[in-house]
C-alpha cells in the first residue's frame, strides 16, 4: 500500500505546473550590471533596499520597447499623409487662377523703386504672378529716368548696402543712398566734359561743329595714336597693325590741306580713345604736356572725335564695312572707359547688330584670307567680352548669346601671331604670344558669365519654389544655393590653374598668382610694357568677377554661421578677393604707371572698397593684421587723379569709418 501512494505523489509533483517568472522589459543600470533580477518598480526593490540611484526610468522604457516604437511609426505617418494633403491642396491654390495679392518689397528710402509698377486701385496689382528676382530701378539723367539694374548688378549691392546703413545703423545721411549709387558711374577726372548719360548740351561744351576744337596735327596725333598698341590693341585685338598705318597715312597723303587730315570712322574713334587715355598723363598748369597741349584740351578734343566719329558712322550703317564696325567697337571703349555702362550697353545692342550684318557671327567664308578670318573671329570675340563684362556689371540680359558663336575662337599660335601683322613680340623663352591674353580673356568672360547665369536662374526656381521675392528671407534656402555655387564655381579656379605660367604675374616669395594670397607682387623689368599690362588685367578682371560672383552672400546684417557655413565661406572668399584688389591696385599705382588712365579699374577698387568697409570683421578674422588693407584703402586715391572727385569724397567717408581712422 505505502509503494502505491509513494507513485501517485510523485507523478502530482511532476505534473504540477511551473509558475511563470515575472520579467521586465529592460532592467536598471544597477541590476543589469551586477546580474540580478529586476523588476518594474520604480525605484527597483534592489535600489531600494540599498538606497541608491535607479536608472528606471518609465517613458525611457515604453520609448525603447517594440511596440511604443510601432506605435511612434503610425503616428509619424499619420502626420506625413496629413502634410502632404496640405501640400497638395496649396499647389492647388497656387495654381488656381483665382488672383493672390503680394505685398511690395521695401523701397530704399525713395531712390530705388522695385521693377514691379505700384497700381493702386487696380486690378492689375492683385493679378500679378509670383514675381522673379526683382532688381531695382534708379531715377538717374535730367528726366529721372529709371534705370533698371539686375540682382548681381553692382548697383543693387550697393543699394542694399545703403538701406542697412540707413535703416540699422544710422551711419549715412538722407542723401548717402543716391550717393553710392551715383558713385558706381560717376566720371574720370579728365572727362569731366560729358556727363554720364553723354546728355549735357553741346552748346555748353563749345561743340557745335566739327571746327569747334582746334584740328591735332600730325605729330600730335602721332603721339597719341602710338599709345594704342601698348595698351589696347593688345586687350582688344580688332585691329591689323601695318593695314591701319596704311591707311592713317593715305588720309594725310591724299589730303590737299597738308595741315589736316581726311576725316575717318576710325581714326577718329581710335584717336579719341588714346587722347582719353593720354590726357591722364597731362596736367593742367602746362607741366608734362606735348607741344603746349594740356588735359582740358585732350578731353575736349577727345569727345569732338568721338562726336564726329559718330557723325560718320551713322552715314555708312546702310552699308556698312569692317572699318565702320571696328569703329563702333571703339566708340564702345570710349564710352566704357568714360564710366557710361548705360550708353556703351545701349551701344553694343548697335555694333552687334553690324557684325551679324556682315555675318562675323557665323563661320568665316573660306574664300578670305586667312589674315582676314582670324581677324573676323577676335572682333566677334571682342564684341562678346565686351558684352558679356558690361551686361555682369549692370545685371542685365547679354546681348550676344553663347551659341551664337559660330566658329571657333582665334587661336593664339605663332602663325596667327605673325598673321595679325602686329610688331608686339614675346621674349623667346615665353611660351605665349601677344594674342594669348585675347583667348584666356574670352575663356574667363565666358566661364563666369555661365556660372552666374546659371546660378541666377537657380535663384528664380528658388524664389518660385518658395513664393518669395527674395533669397535672403530663409536662410536654409540660402544654404542650398550657396551649396550650387560652389559646384559651378569649380570651373573658373579650374581655368585659373592652367592659365599660361608667362600671363601670370609671379609673386615674391613663394606666393601663388591669381589667389587671394597676401604676398606683393614681383614685377618683371625686363617683360615688354604691353605683357606686364595684360598680366596685371588679367588678374585684376579675375579677383573683380570673383568678387561680383560671391558677393550676393553679404548679408545684412550677417546670419548665424551655424546654419549657414557655406554662405559664410562665400562671405569670406568674396571679402578676400575685394582684400587682394585693393593690395594689388595699389601697389600697382603706387610703384608702376601701368594702370594709369585706365578708369575702369576705380569702378573694381570701388566695389571692393565698400565690401572691406562692410566686412571689416571677417576682415579681421581672415586678416593676421588688418592694417596693410586699410593703409591700402587710405592711400588709394593718393596717387591716382581719375577716380572722380564725388567717388573721393565717399571713399573717404568710408575710410573714415574704419576701424582704428
Amino acid at each position: 500500500m505505502f509503494s502505491s501512494f509513494s507513485a501517485d505523489l510523485t507523478v502530482d509533483k511532476v505534473n504540477r505546473p511551473r509558475p511563470k517568472r515575472k520579467q521586465v522589459s529592460r532592467a536598471c543600470d544597477w541590476c543589469r550590471l551586477n546580474r540580478i533580477k529586476c523588476d518594474d518598480s520604480q525605484p527597483c526593490q534592489n535600489c531600494a533596499k540599498r538606497g541608491g540611484h535607479c536608472t528606471h526610468n518609465r517613458e525611457k522604457e515604453s520609448s525603447l520597447s517594440l511596440p511604443a516604437a510601432s506605435r511612434e511609426i503610425r503616428q509619424l505617418r499619420q502626420q506625413v499623409t496629413k502634410l502632404q494633403e496640405q501640400l497638395n491642396l496649396a499647389i492647388q491654390h497656387t495654381t488656381d487662377p483665382t488672383p493672390a495679392k503680394y505685398t511690395s518689397p521695401p523701397e530704399s528710402n525713395g531712390t530705388t523703386q522695385s521693377t514691379t509698377p505700384h497700381h493702386e486701385n487696380s486690378q492689375e496689382a492683385s493679378s500679378l504672378p509670383v514675381p522673379r528676382w526683382e532688381g531695382i530701378r534708379i531715377p538717374e539723367g535730367r528726366q529721372s529716368a529709371l534705370i533698371y539694374y539686375g540682382p548681381l548688378s553692382s548697383p543693387y549691392f550697393a543699394d542694399r548696402m545703403s538701406r542697412h546703413l540707413w535703416e540699422k545703423l544710422g551711419e549715412l545721411e538722407s542723401n548717402h543712398t543716391s550717393l553710392l549709387l551715383d558713385s558706381q558711374l560717376t566720371l574720370p577726372a579728365g572727362n569731366f566734359l560729358l556727363s554720364s548719360g553723354l546728355d549735357q548740351d553741346t552748346a555748353n561744351l563749345g561743340l557745335e561743329d566739327d571746327r569747334a576744337f582746334e584740328e591735332l596735327s600730325r605729330a600730335q596725333e602721332e603721339y597719341f595714336l602710338d599709345l594704342l598698341w601698348q595698351t589696347f590693341n593688345c586687350i582688344y585685338p580688332i585691329i591689323i597693325e601695318d593695314e591701319f598705318r596704311e591707311h592713317y597715312d593715305s588720309l594725310w597723303r591724299t589730303s590737299a590741306n597738308e595741315t589736316k587730315r581726311h576725316s575717318s570712322t576710325l581714326v577718329d574713334s581710335i584717336l579719341a580713345v588714346c587722347m582719353q587715355y593720354g590726357s591722364n598723363f597731362l596736367t593742367s598748369d602746362g607741366h608734362g604736356d606735348i607741344s603746349g597741349y594740356h588735359v582740358e584740351a585732350g578731353s575736349r578734343s577727345s569727345y569732338a572725335l568721338y562726336s564726329r566719329s559718330q557723325k560718320l558712322i551713322l552715314d555708312e550703317l546702310e552699308t556698312p564695312s569692317l572699318i565702320t564696325l571696328q569703329s563702333q567697337v571703339y566708340c564702345a571703349v570710349f564710352l566704357y572707359n568714360n564710366s557710361s555702362l548705360n550708353a556703351a550697353y545701349n551701344y553694343l545692342r548697335t555694333a552687334a547688330g553690324t557684325a551679324e550684318t556682315l555675318g562675323l557671327n557665323s563661320q568665316p567664308s573660306d574664300g578670305l584670307p586667312p589674315r582676314e578670318r582670324q581677324l573676323h573671329r577676335r572682333i566677334w570675340s571682342t564684341l562678346f567680352t565686351l558684352d558679356s563684362q558690361i551686361s555682369m556689371v549692370l545685371g542685365r540680359p547679354p546681348l550676344i548669346d553663347r551659341w551664337e558663336i559660330g566658329h571657333d575662337l582665334a587661336v593664339d599660335s605663332q602663325e596667327d601671331s605673325i598673321l595679325s601683322g602686329s610688331k608686339l613680340i614675346c621674349p623667346n623663352n615665353e611660351d605665349i604670344t601677344w594674342l594669348s591674353f585675347h583667348t584666356q580673356y574670352f575663356r574667363l568672360v565666358s566661364l563666369v558669365r555661365r556660372v552666374q547665369n546659371e546660378f541666377e536662374a537657380r535663384c528664380v526656381q528658388l524664389l518660385e519654389r518658395k513664393s518669395t521675392r527674395t533669397i535672403y528671407e530663409d536662410p536654409f534656402s540660402l544654404e542650398e544655393l550657396a551649396g550650387f555655387l560652389a559646384q559651378k564655381a569649380r570651373i573658373v579656379y579650374e581655368w585659373a590653374r592652367n592659365v599660361p605660367e608667362s600671363l601670370k604675374i609671379p609673386r615674391k616669395g613663394s606666393g601663388e598668382p591669381l589667389s587671394t594670397e597676401r604676398t606683393p607682387l614681383n614685377f618683371d623689368q625686363f617683360s615688354p610694357i604691353w605683357l606686364q599690362r595684360q598680366r596685371l588685367v588679367l588678374e585684376i578682371v579675375y579677383h573683380h568677377l570673383q568678387l561680383s560672383t560671391f558677393r550676393t552672400f553679404l548679408r545684412f546684417p550677417p546670419g548665424s554661421s551655424s546654419i549657414t557655413p557655406l554662405s559664410d565661406c562665400h562671405s569670406i572668399n568674396c571679402l578676400n578677393h575685394a582684400v587682394a584688389l585693393t593690395r594689388i591696385l595699389h601697389q600697382v599705382l603706387t610703384e608702376t604707371d601701368l594702370l594709369r588712365g585706365w578708369s575702369a579699374i576705380f569702378q573694381y577698387q570701388w566695389d571692393a572698397a565698400i565690401i572691406c568697409r562692410l566686412q571689416e570683421r571677417q576682415l579681421k578674422k581672415c586678416e593676421n593684421r588688418a592694417s596693410k588693407p586699410r593703409s591700402s584703402l587710405r592711400d588709394f586715391t593718393i596717387p591716382c587723379h581719375c577716380g572722380g572727385p564725388r567717388r573721393e569724397t565717399t571713399l573717404a567717408k568710408v575710410k573714415r569709418r574704419l576701424p582704428g581712422q
